[in-house]
């Protein structure tokens, strides 16, 4: 078995400038638990997951 026998497309990502709320709300709406953070050109930089989001809630004390 391949990947692209399991994954989802179109694939959903975000941008480094997207608000954790907007990357929560895409997280909610695909049922997904991490993104691929993408730059202005579509590379992948990084992931951002549900746990990172939970925890700088938590550390800042405050909601998104």
């Amino acid at each position: 078995m391949r990947t692209m026998d399991v994954m989802t497309s179109p694939a959903e990502c975000c941008s480094p400038d997207d608000s954790l709320e907007r990357v929560a709300e895409l997280m909610w709406d695909y049922e997904i638990r991490a993104l691929p953070v993408v730059d202005a050109a579509g590379r992948p930089i990084g992931w951002l997951t549900d746990r990172a989001i939970c925890m700088t809630a938590l550390r800042s004390q405050r909601a998104l």
